[in-house]
C-alpha cells in the first residue's frame, strides 16, 4: 500500500526521504512488511509509542496488556525469537 501512495506522488527512491513519525507497526495488514521499511535508505523515522510497546512489554506486564488490547496483539502470538529480532531492531 504505501508503495501504490510512493508511486502516486512520483516518490524518487534515489533522490526523496520518507520520514516517518513512529508507530511502523500494529495498525497495518502488513506489519512484519513494515519492520523491513527500517532497511531501506530513503525511510528516516522516530520511535514511536507502539515500537515502545513492543521493547518494554518483554519486561513489563502492564505495558504488554495495553499494547495488546491497542493493536499488538500479533506481536505477543510470534515465537520468542522472531519477537526478540524486532524489539532489537527498534531498539537501533
Amino acid at each position: 500500500m504505501l508503495y501504490i501512495e510512493l508511486e502516486k506522488i512520483h516518490f524518487d527512491f534515489e533522490n526523496d526521504l520518507l520520514i516517518c513519525t513512529g508507530d511502523l507497526v500494529d495498525w497495518s495488514n502488513e506489519k512484519l512488511e513494515c519492520i523491513l521499511l527500517l532497511d531501506q535508505p530513503w525511510l528516516c523515522t522516530v520511535r514511536g509509542n507502539h515500537e515502545e510497546m513492543c521493547i518494554k512489554g518483554q519486561h513489563d506486564p502492564k505495558s504488554k496488556d495495553i499494547h495488546a488490547r491497542n493493536g499488538g496483539e500479533w506481536f505477543y502470538r510470534l515465537s520468542q525469537q522472531k519477537q526478540f529480532e524486532i524489539i532489537n531492531r527498534f531498539e537501533e
